[in-house]
């Protein structure tokens, strides 16, 4: 059973123009991140964006809210 909220990945605005591994990383965290948050929370946070830079993913959300994604497989 999933602890996270499942989304289809190709429909998340700049996901297809992710490199392989940037889009790897990104379901990877965004499947922890999710995990972690109580059932209220998780779906105020539902990704709506994502651009891919040089050491870090930005990901904009459904609250309105941002987070870095890293390359080590952590967030902030």
């Amino acid at each position: 059973m999933n602890n996270y909220i499942e989304i289809n990945f190709e429909e998340l605005k700049g996901f297809n123009k992710l490199s392989k591994n940037a889009k790897k990383l990104f379901i990877l965290i965004y499947k922890k991140q999710n995990s972690n948050f109580g059932i209220d929370e998780k779906s105020n946070w539902i990704p709506k964006k994502v651009k891919e830079y040089r050491s870090y993913l930005r990901v904009d959300f459904s609250n309105g809210e941002w987070l870095h994604y890293y390359a080590n497989g952590t967030w902030g």
